[in-house]
């Protein structure tokens, strides 16, 4: 898969050789330029702009900084918005507000949106096993973790998602399993082996 990193802080630049090493088409951009440290030696593709980072991505991913940060690489000009692919989705992997993202899966549209938030160091992303919250309508059909056993949330089977569409899915007063997250985008536990 050809896949875009925005954004070589120390999360993006693991996330960067962690796609490498699964053998992705790694393409990496970062605002300050020279940032990419080793990862051109390991086979990524330095980017010079944004446009020319995102041009040919089928997934483009953020690891930006901030809100600001975010919008301006993303809908600003010469952003990401103007140069994405029709068919390639944007997965924004920033800490940012709810607004932030709604903003952009509007930009985008919410079939190729996917606010995913890294929620691990740099250690963990390297590591085979690595929390990942799923929003509910890119989430795999059962989580992967064998320790989950209990539904993400009332109505649905243990690690499965609801059908698009059924009350356990619309409705908001589901009860979140206690000790589980207790957001409605979560799908799963969230731990992932590969």
């Amino acid at each position: 898969m050809k896949v875009s990193v925005l954004g070589l802080g120390t999360v993006g630049r693991a996330v960067a050789e962690r796609l490498l090493n699964r053998g992705h088409a790694v393409t990496v951009w970062n605002r300050t330029p020279g940032r990419e440290g080793d990862l051109a030696g390991h086979g990524a593709r330095v980017a010079v702009s944004i446009a020319d980072a995102v041009t040919d991505a089928e997934a483009v991913l953020t690891l930006l900084t901030a809100d600001n940060a975010v919008r301006e690489v993303c809908l600003g000009d010469g952003g990401v918005r103007e140069s994405l692919a029709p068919e390639a989705a944007l997965v924004d992997m920033s800490s940012v507000h709810p607004r932030t993202s709604r903003e952009l899966a509007a930009a985008v549209g919410e079939d190729r949106f996917a606010d995913a938030p890294i929620l691990a160091g740099p250690a963990t992303i390297t590591s085979d096993v690595r929390p990942t919250l799923w929003p509910r309508r890119f989430a795999p059909a059962r989580c992967r973790s064998p320790t989950c056993s209990t539904p993400a949330r009332s109505g649905s089977s243990p690690g499965e998602v609801p059908p698009r569409g059924s009350k356990a899915r619309r409705d908001s007063s589901a009860t979140p399993v206690p000790g589980r997250h207790e957001s409605p985008n979560v799908a799963c536990c969230g731990f992932e082996e590969q």
